[in-house]
């Protein structure tokens, strides 16, 4: 939505419900509130003011999260704020409390399904916990074996990441200039945001193939997955 030729970005989260909806924008010099105000809006606001929390993205006390959801058991905003928070801030033990807490309305839907699949650990049996992925080869790779080196450099991108491919060529002269001298660079792709195939041919693309490059799977069969796991919340990212 644009409202207005000057404007470069429109970015306001409001919640919808099913039927009629009625939004109201109001120029105020030279931005727009935006209004809805329906029941579903209404509860958003609410859960802010109870949160403490300018928008549905900044961090949220996992204890008000669960006193909220144990009150408000069906609540679609709580759900919409717990994946948020699940990505960006991964797995306070509050969560598993706050996942029991929901009513069968919520944990029926796709959704829930969604969260549940992609950001709840799943670690079975005896699970390397430095684990970064496995490699074209399929040799899974830890970061265990990079001890002794002086410098561990983790590549977090994406094959249709435009941003992350034009860092390429520095990773290049990077890696050509320090290499000798012990630093090592590891990029990694995850199903959580990448085609495995993609991840291949572009990797063939770049020419990339003088470092390690790893690809973190789906299903979690290794554990948690490694981007989530390091916080990684945008790409590129490189820590």
């Amino acid at each position: 939505m644009w409202p207005s030729k000057s404007s470069k970005y429109f970015n306001k989260l409001i919640f919808i419900d099913t039927g009629y909806q009625e939004i109201t924008l109001i120029k105020k010099d030279s931005s727009y509130i935006i209004r809805a105000n329906t029941d579903i809006e209404k509860e958003h606001q609410k859960f802010l003011n109870e949160m403490g929390a300018k928008t549905i993205d900044d961090q949220i006390d996992g204890e008000k999260l669960l006193a909220y959801v144990q009150e408000n058991s069906g609540s679609y905003v709580a759900l919409f704020a717990i994946i948020n928070q699940a990505f960006n801030y991964p797995y306070p033990p509050v969560f598993k409390k706050v996942n029991a807490a929901f009513s069968n309305k919520i944990t029926r839907t796709e959704a829930f399904q969604f969260y549940i699949d992609r950001y709840s650990p799943k670690i079975a049996g005896n699970v390397d916990p430095y684990l970064l992925g496995t490699s074209m080869d399929g040799k899974k790779v830890s970061l265990s074996a990079f001890k002794e080196k002086n410098f561990v450099l983790l590549d977090f991108w994406a094959s249709w990441c435009f941003l992350c491919r034009k860092m390429m060529p520095h990773l290049k002269d990077l890696y050509q200039k320090y290499h000798s001298k012990g630093i090592e660079i590891i990029s990694i792709s995850s199903s959580l945001s990448d085609d495995k195939n993609d991840w291949a041919k572009a990797v063939k693309k770049e020419g990339i193939q003088t470092w390690i490059n790893l690809f973190s799977g789906s299903s979690y069969s290794d554990g948690v997955d490694v981007a989530i796991k390091y916080g990684v919340t945008e790409i590129p990212t490189a820590i």
